[in-house]
């Protein structure tokens, strides 16, 4: 329950779940926290070693790699994921072997260091390793050329896709504009209690607020926004202090940047899957994109 709900350790001498077993199952000895880690360690011993004996039977296999942080808790991470055909049951599978809390900075040493320290312990060899797909850092490229040669890396299409979105928003003054003032409206609606009661009497929908690192975020703020704008703008009538509405101009050319957007949204998601092969994907998304794109 712990490990599939993702929930904390402790859940089992919260005095809630002690009263519930108590009910449930009251001959039950309730696992401590530290009887729940140490059963954690012994599963994942078990389970490792069985991932290890799996990986050194896999011929070839594929790496993806990605370094992200927690800004709630200012820790960077590094993850690793590897991907083969199972040819017990013919189709593709993935393993995540690795996430890392980088301590260092992340300079093209470190990371490499950081890369070949996890390879040792799954006892991946180098020669296994077709190709290492990972976003298109500098610092992570370089590390990617240092540890398995720059011919194995492969820079990730949606990572590339999502440079070009954010690329195409930051460079029309008018759409910032636009995009800021949506922004402001949404974040008066998540502050003001009011004002979010009045829009909850309205309509059913939730507004949603982008965040800075995912330009997608920005798409799905502007469609709800689009579903919610009358209701927003009769509730912003009878506020006072409030962000001025957009005016209608300005939402017709809000639909306009959800038409352009959508293509690239589809597919991103279409690149997302483990179950298939997405590189084999990525030329017919492109023509499928340009097509579109000119229509």
């Amino acid at each position: 329950m712990l490990a599939k709900d993702n929930m904390p350790l402790n859940t089992t001498e919260k005095e809630g779940f002690i009263h519930f077993m108590k009910k449930a199952a009251p001959m039950y000895k309730i696992p401590s926290r530290t009887t729940i880690t140490n059963l954690i360690k012994t599963k994942y011993e078990v389970l490792s070693g069985l991932v290890k004996t799996k990986l050194s039977q896999i011929e070839f296999l594929t790496i993806t790699t990605d370094i992200w942080t927690d800004t709630v808790n200012t820790k960077s991470y590094l993850g690793m994921t590897v991907h083969f055909l199972n040819i017990s049951n013919v189709a593709l599978d993935s393993v995540t072997i690795g996430v890392m809390e980088l301590s260092a900075s992340h300079t093209a040493n470190n990371i490499s260091m950081w890369f070949e320290q996890l390879i040792e312990e799954w006892g991946i060899k180098k020669k296994q390793v077709v190709t290492v797909v990972t976003d298109n850092g500098s610092n992570i490229l370089s590390a990617v050329k240092k540890t398995f040669s720059q011919e194995k890396h492969l820079p990730c299409f949606a990572h590339t896709l999502n440079l070009v979105s954010e690329r195409a928003l930051e460079n029309l003054s008018d759409v910032q504009v636009l995009i800021n003032k949506i922004k402001s409206v949404v974040t008066y609606f998540k502050h003001s209690v009011a004002a979010s009661d009045e829009l909850k009497k309205l309509c059913n929908y939730k507004l949603k607020q982008s965040v800075p690192t995912r330009w997608n975020s920005i798409y799905y703020m502007i469609e709800r926004f689009i579903l919610c704008s009358n209701y927003i703008a009769s509730v912003l009538i009878n506020m006072r202090g409030g962000p001025t509405m957009v005016t209608a101009d300005e939402i017709d050319l809000a639909r306009e940047m959800l038409s352009v957007l959508r293509p690239m949204e589809v597919a991103i998601k279409e690149l997302c899957g483990q179950k298939y092969v997405t590189g084999s994907k990525v030329i017919p998304l492109i023509n499928c994109l340009i097509k579109k794109m000119r229509v």
